[in-house]
């Protein structure tokens, strides 16, 4: 199913310009994006996204009654960027996950010991080339790397 502009929802309670131009090439290349609270799964759902975009597995310890990750309910791709290793909510990867999540990790170390740990992770890929730092080069080559693994996953779902 193809889509005119697709809605994305970026959930980042901590934002940063890599964030900010993350979303900036987004909405440049005609998609409609959209910033929630991880806390407002509420507003997620309301949101009905075509995609969704995590950073740090937030929101991963938000579970519905039955103790599933919340964000199995979504009827939507979702991709779930890991900035940085031994995050908190790492523990909800061994939980079932939706075959529509794709997981990107930035640390090759943590990459490999989450392909060990979780072998049921849907999908799960290294994102070659991060750069490490804070100036300005670094963040805009890491947000177009981002956005292109969005665009990749679009397209591999066939959403764009």
């Amino acid at each position: 199913m193809k889509v005119s502009a697709l809605k994305v929802v970026m959930i980042n309670s901590n934002p940063s310009r890599m964030n900010l131009e993350l979303y900036r090439k987004l909405e440049k290349a005609g998609w409609k994006v959209q910033q929630i609270s991880k806390d407002d799964f509420t507003a997620i759902k309301a949101g009905a996204p075509d995609l969704l975009v995590t950073f740090n597995l937030e929101g991963f310890q938000n579970s519905t009654l039955t103790d599933c990750v919340s964000y199995n309910l979504l009827d939507c791709k979702q991709v779930h960027v890991i900035l940085n290793d031994n995050l908190p909510n790492e523990r909800f990867l061994q939980k079932q996950l939706s075959i529509s999540m794709f997981f990107y990790c930035t640390v090759k170390r943590y990459y490999e010991q989450l392909k060990n740990a979780y072998p049921d992770i849907p999908y799960l890929k290294l994102l070659e080339g991060w750069q490490r730092g804070t100036e300005e080069s670094a963040w805009k080559h890491n947000a177009a790397l981002l956005a292109a693994a969005v665009e990749d996953v679009a397209r591999v779902c066939g959403l764009s």
